[in-house]
């Protein structure tokens, strides 16, 4: 018995579970959620492959050891130049203390106390900026996090707001909203030509390159997604001079609805543009980075003759060190590339945000789809998870 039950959970391993393939008939009246599912494959794989620089890289929760070896993640070329001059610095006054004396018959009273101090007041201000630095970056993260929460309940409510009666109004509106998250992406990110594989079976190759205009000629795309798809919610909720009384009050209610959630999605990624265009004030960093600098610089002056030749390593790793916390504050103050390893995995959150209104789409087809053909799909379900009977059995 067990040897059976052990050969059928390894045949169940190997064999691949049978794949739905939606057809026209059965979506007719639901011509997004049909196109969704037909060209979901290569919207993932686009978004996929973009974000695949911050996907791969070592993440703060993985382990002790893995956090430590790594290069990339340190973000050393942010730092790289200084280290080396400070570093170059440190082995030329090693050397020159050797070749040539350069031993002094004065001392600075008390120059262990003021390096000292200048430390501290050094740690402080570096803690201060790494703490900007961290504050902003939770900060994007939240309001990624809001645009993904609040796009899906605004889909959730044009779905069951207006299906059956306005299909069209329905699935462009839905469609405007997957596109103000890729176009948010897109903006904030720098980029200046769009991938339409990300928008594939949900906005027409018209609407793509009409955003896409709007993100060449420096426009703010978002905004032209946020009033496409407040002016299709407008139509669908239009109050006539013969409209009934209870039907203009329903209406009013509905689009006062999808008001706070446009309001909310135009406010994020507001909020997102004041972080990347107002890094932190010029006049912080450079003081800080200036006595950082002369401190470090200064650091074989002081301490040479009582290090020796240790004093290359030593310096070497302090300045690392400093440099590399101004390094880490510098790297995360503006997280919105996806070739950054410590930066926001935009497409991860858009591909997230794709697949949620995906399944709310395809939900309510379901709900919606007459009898028979609901029927059909359940059915087609079934056979599907039934391929590997016997071994799920087991």
């Amino acid at each position: 018995m067990k040897k059976q039950l052990s050969a059928g959970f390894r045949g169940s391993k190997t064999r691949k579970k049978a794949e739905i393939t939606p057809t026209h008939d059965e979506y007719k009246d639901f011509p997004l959620a049909l196109s969704m599912l037909q060209n979901e494959s290569i919207r993932v794989q686009s978004l996929l492959k973009e974000s695949k620089a911050t996907t791969n890289s070592v993440k703060s929760s993985d382990s002790f050891m893995r956090t430590i070896l790594v290069f990339k993640e340190r973000a050393v070329e942010k730092f790289i130049v200084p280290w080396l001059i400070v570093t170059v610095n440190a082995i030329v006054i090693a050397i020159l203390q050797h070749a040539v004396p350069l031993r002094v018959d004065w001392e600075v009273p008390n120059i262990s106390m003021v390096t000292s101090t200048l430390g501290t007041c050094l740690a402080f201000m570096l803690v201060f900026r790494l703490n900007r630095a961290a504050v902003r970056w939770w900060n994007t993260r939240q309001m990624w996090g809001d645009i993904v929460r609040d796009s899906r309940v605004l889909v959730s409510a044009i779905l069951e707001n207006m299906t059956p009666n306005l299909p069209k109004e329905r699935d462009l509106a839905t469609a405007w909203v997957c596109g103000f998250i890729i176009v948010s992406k897109d903006f904030l990110g720098g980029y200046k030509a769009m991938k339409f594989d990300q928008l594939m079976g949900i906005l027409s190759n018209k609407e793509i390159e009409a955003l896409q205009n709007e993100l060449v000629k420096g426009n703010h795309p978002a905004l032209f997604a946020a009033s496409e798809l407040r002016h299709v919610l407008r139509n669908a909720t239009r109050v006539y001079p013969d409209t009934s009384t209870s039907l203009a009050i329903a209406y009013t209610s509905e689009m006062e609805h999808y008001e706070r959630y446009i309001h909310s999605l135009i406010t994020m990624i507001g909020g997102m543009e004041r972080v990347r265009s107002t890094p932190l004030p010029i006049v912080y960093v450079t003081h800080l980075r200036t006595f950082l600098f002369i401190f470090l610089m200064s650091m074989p002056y002081i301490y040479g003759n009582a290090w020796d030749w240790w004093c290359i390593p030593y310096v070497s790793i302090v300045a690392f060190l400093l440099l590399g916390v101004d390094g880490a504050a510098s790297e995360c103050e503006i997280p919105f590339s996806n070739q950054r390893a410590n930066h926001l995995n935009m497409s991860a959150y858009c591909l997230l945000a794709l697949r949620n209104i995906q399944q709310l789409v395809v939900h309510s087809a379901h709900m919606h789809m007459p009898a028979d053909v609901e029927k059909i799909c359940k059915d087609l379900k079934a056979q599907a998870d039934n391929v590997d009977g016997d071994d799920n059995n087991a």
